[in-house]
């Protein structure tokens, strides 16, 4: 495109100020909701795509293995996600390495001091139904969460099993966290 002349930019100029004065608020997902491994009822940000990698270690004996996971969800509202994991590396069960899980997650209106979310999920791997019910709660600055998960077939061994977590997300000054 070749401009002719101070009209040519001048239009340039005036499209793109009127471009960014007419679009809408953008808002970010604070990293101090949640821990990697409790969701808080996080539902993300609606009109995003959520894409998030996490990569877990263990130690079996004296070899080291990870288990590379991907979270793709969708926030249909503030108070319902969309979306699945997927690890390229399961500890569900030993007969193949790929697990995928599905799930929908609906939070009551997320207030500053208290939050609660239900989470349904199908562990394609295992066969298993698993729901989760997350509370949050904040106290003097730190973000405490707490889970209760059930699972219709825990591990794959044909049993339903449980777990309780918790874990909390403790300001380090404005701008750093630690999420234990």
């Amino acid at each position: 495109m070749r401009m002719r002349g101070w009209r040519g930019w001048a239009c340039v100029v005036t499209t793109v100020a009127l471009l960014a004065l007419a679009a809408p608020v953008a808002e970010a997902q604070g990293v101090h909701q949640r821990t990697p491994n409790l969701s808080g009822g996080w539902t993300g940000t609606p009109g995003t795509i959520q894409l998030h990698f996490d990569h877990r270690f263990w130690l079996l004996g004296e070899r080291i293995f990870n288990s590379p996971t991907f979270l793709v969800a969708v926030p249909a509202t503030r108070s319902l996600m969309f979306g699945g994991h997927y690890a390229s590396n399961s500890r569900v069960t030993g007969a193949s390495t790929n697990e995928w899980e599905p799930f929908v997650r609906w939070a009551l209106p997320v207030e500053r001091e208290a939050g609660v979310a239900l989470t349904a999920a199908y562990n394609v791997h295992s066969g298993s139904m698993d729901a989760e019910l997350s509370l949050t709660r904040e106290v003097s600055g730190v973000r405490l969460l707490g889970a209760a998960r059930i699972f219709s077939d825990a591990q794959g061994r044909g049993e339903a099993g449980g777990f309780l977590g918790g874990g909390a997300v403790v300001p380090l000054g404005t701008w750093f966290f630690v999420a234990v």
